[in-house]
């Protein structure tokens, strides 16, 4: 800033008028000026380096530089940076990586079954005016998630239970208006509504006994929707979906019951689903706007579970430990929201999420919410 501010002074050719007494000033050139009141040196021959004997000068005050707007920056931007980049990442509000160019997802209006592309504005925010344009005086569904980072794990409707993937129903658009402000898009899938990627295709999702971090930001349901009573809610999933073995995923729940629940009050709570065992932890929150993050470290064999108000503070820890007994991770490496590992419903108000390949630092995990605190 110091250099900035000299740089300037001497861009702007500013007088500095000397006092009654005699000057020396010496530049670092060959140049100097010596000599009373009202003598002045100007920057046609100042030069860096210039020292004054014998006197005070007064500057002409320098105008405030008008500030430059920072560079957008998403989750996946922070997560990148600390050497744990995102391998799929969707959200219904904002670009998760600043480099992404393609649309955030797909939804499709009732009265003509026309579909059309959600895109971002270069604030890196959704363009709401134009879906409200598009699904002005009838309704839209949601008929696509796409994955922002490559392109690759797009989630469609698929669910539930014995029929899956047919009979799925696409979850109807909706809004929420978080602290900021900001009205955003959001995803209240209900029961019989679900979303995957899979059908025994995998692209970068961890597999076996491999590490991950996955987080979400979800609505409570004061503005409508349902609470799971299982499972989790996004997930690396069974590929394909079946009634698997214990450690066969790894996803976020945000549930009222599970074997291994910890969680004090009446729920629902942040928890991991592991397949046959979600462990809930913690007592039941009470914000609107939750960040849930789990994560799994293939090299201490621990998980850790952390939570906290999308819109303001920090992350709270609620576990952090070894597997529970008789767990070993064999994850699958689909992509699954809104339904559990074996196809159960799993409803959830979906905002944002993302799977990372590795076990993110706790510094990481600050950063990370600080941005989501920011946009939210």
């Amino acid at each position: 800033m110091k250099k900035f501010i000299l740089t300037l002074a001497l861009a702007l050719a500013i007088t500095f008028p000397l006092s009654a007494q005699t000057a020396t000033q010496t530049c670092s050139g060959p140049i100097s000026c010596t000599g009373t009141n009202p003598q002045t040196c100007t920057t046609s021959n100042m030069v860096c380096g210039w020292t004054f004997t014998g006197l005070t000068p007064t500057p002409t005050p320098t105008p405030t530089p008008t500030p430059v707007p920072s560079a957008y920056v998403g989750p996946c931007d922070i997560l990148a940076a600390a050497g744990t980049p995102c391998k799929a990442a969707y959200s219904l509000a904002r670009l998760m990586l600043a480099s992404y160019a393609g649309p955030l997802f797909q939804i499709k209006r009732a009265s003509d079954k026309t579909t059309h592309n959600a895109v971002a504005l270069s604030t890196g925010v959704v363009n709401a005016a134009d879906l409200n344009g598009f699904c002005a005086s009838t309704t839209c569904t949601i008929t696509e998630f796409y994955d922002q980072i490559q392109s690759v794990n797009n989630l469609t409707p698929a669910c539930c239970g014995p029929s899956w993937p047919s009979g799925a129903t696409p979850t109807p658009l909706g809004w929420t208006t978080p602290q900021n402000g900001l009205m955003v898009p959001i995803a209240r899938i209900l029961n019989g509504e679900a979303y995957m990627y899979g059908y025994g295709n995998v692209s970068g999702i961890p597999i076996g006994n491999s590490s991950i971090t996955v987080y979400m930001v979800a609505e409570n349901t004061s503005e409508g929707g349902q609470v799971s009573g299982c499972c989790a809610s996004f997930s690396d999933s069974e590929n394909p979906i079946h009634g698997g073995a214990k450690g066969q995923m790894f996803g976020l729940a945000w549930s009222t019951g599970g074997m291994g629940i910890e969680g004090t009050g009446t729920g629902p709570w942040p928890g991991l689903d592991l397949e046959l065992g979600v462990y809930g932890y913690g007592p039941t929150p009470t914000q609107k706007y939750l960040s849930i993050l789990g994560k799994y470290n293939s090299t201490a064999t621990t998980m850790t579970l952390k939570s906290g108000d999308a819109t303001q503070g920090g992350l709270t820890t609620l576990y952090t430990g070894s597997l529970p007994a008789g767990y070993t991770m064999n994850l699958e490496g689909a992509v699954s929201l809104g339904m559990g590992g074996d196809g159960s419903n799993s409803p959830i108000n979906f905002i944002e999420g993302a799977i990372i390949a590795s076990p993110s630092t706790d510094a990481t995990d600050n950063a990370l919410q600080a941005n989501i605190v920011s946009f939210y």
